[in-house]
């Protein structure tokens, strides 16, 4: 019987040594993280249309028309700003 377990431990040390030598270490996978950039708030605000209800002039429809064309600056200087900040992202 003693002779048997003998046997028994000998085998259960054999066993646990060869499992451990095989061992590798595990491998290491960057995994990539998706990060949504967004324009500044200030970019995406809504660029206020003049108020041109009063005009009753040709000088207050001039001015009408220049507020218009200033606001219009305006709103592509914001999507200038838009591209030129998403220049050289992926």
């Amino acid at each position: 019987m003693t002779k048997l377990y003998a046997t028994g431990l000998t085998l259960l040390c054999l066993m646990l040594c060869a499992a451990c030598s095989g061992r590798q270490q595990p491998e290491v996978v960057a995994v990539p993280r998706i990060v949504r950039v967004t324009p500044p708030a200030h970019l995406l605000a809504d660029t206020p249309a003049p108020d041109c209800r009063d005009a009753r002039t040709n000088g207050d429809l001039l001015q009408c028309v220049q507020d218009y064309r200033s606001a219009l600056r305006q709103c592509n200087a914001d999507k200038a700003a838009i591209r030129a900040g998403m220049e050289g992202r992926p």
